[in-house]
């Protein structure tokens, strides 16, 4: 079940973190475009406080009215990196963010519209189904990272750029095992010890990335590796695989519990 208190204090500190990036790589002189992304940092920095300091009791009454609150922002945020990515492409706009990172933010806040739906439906999720559908989302954006890092490096990093390709090559790959697992569910041929191994084999890989990418952080500091990769950019690429780590292992402990009472 959707802890949905927790859910919209991760995303919209997520979505601020997209607007914070947004509004400090927009050249000064697109004061209008600079204003927008100003404005989305406001807002959602006001839904995070109102998630955070509302009772649960209070939350049961009004999560309908916040729900609406923050697709109506999302769709709004969409639709402002939608015009960024036209813009580049149409006018050569100077922005540090390229299109397919934009694209790649944008594949994240569908999915927090996604997890609205699922909240506002209120219907028991089907624990195998969800595993399977965050698999094949956050290893889609693990690999995006990958890719994002390598190309953020400075070309002299020959050694860290081919382990971030790798880890991009890697998650890749398992994003389509993780597709290749519908079917076998549906055929009723998907094994509890198939989901658990790949479940493994994805907090080992995530976790590895992890360390990969606090060590890029640290050499940063000292070094500065990566002059276009800002130390927040890094941290919340970490926090988005920690939530991904997370997710996977709230949806198998629950797996779990369901299991045994049935049993």
């Amino acid at each position: 079940m959707l802890n949905i208190k927790k859910e919209i204090s991760f995303w919209t500190e997520n979505m601020k973190d997209h607007s914070s990036f947004q509004y400090h790589n927009i050249p000064p002189e697109q004061q209008e475009d600079l204003e927008k992304a100003k404005h989305f940092i406001t807002r959602f920095s006001q839904l995070n406080t109102e998630i955070k300091n509302i009772s649960d009791r209070l939350l049961s009454r009004k999560l309908d009215v916040i729900i609406t609150k923050n697709i109506e922002l999302l769709r709004n945020f969409i639709r402002f990196k939608e015009y960024l990515i036209a813009k580049l492409s149409q006018s050569g706009m100077e922005l540090k963010l390229t299109p397919s990172l934009l694209n790649h933010m944008i594949n994240e806040a569908v999915e927090y519209l996604n997890i609205l739906a699922i909240a506002r439906q209120g219907s028991p999720l089907n624990k195998t189904l969800e595993n399977i559908r965050l698999h094949t989302i956050w290893l889609r954006d693990s690999a995006g990272h990958g890719a994002a890092i390598a190309t953020s490096l400075d070309p002299k990093e020959i050694i860290l750029i081919a382990t971030a390709e790798k880890f991009q090559k890697k998650f890749n790959n398992m994003s389509v095992k993780a597709f290749e697992l519908y079917p076998l569910y549906n055929k009723a041929a998907l094994k509890v010890e198939a989901i658990s191994q790949f479940n493994e084999l994805v907090e080992k890989e995530v976790r590895s990335f992890i360390r990969f990418i606090d060590s890029i952080r640290l050499l940063k500091v000292n070094l500065n590796v990566a002059e276009n990769l800002q130390p927040i950019i890094l941290e919340h690429i970490i926090k988005e695989e920690n939530y991904y780590l997370q997710r996977i292992k709230e949806l198998a402990e629950e797996e779990l519990v369901e299991n045994m009472l049935v049993g």
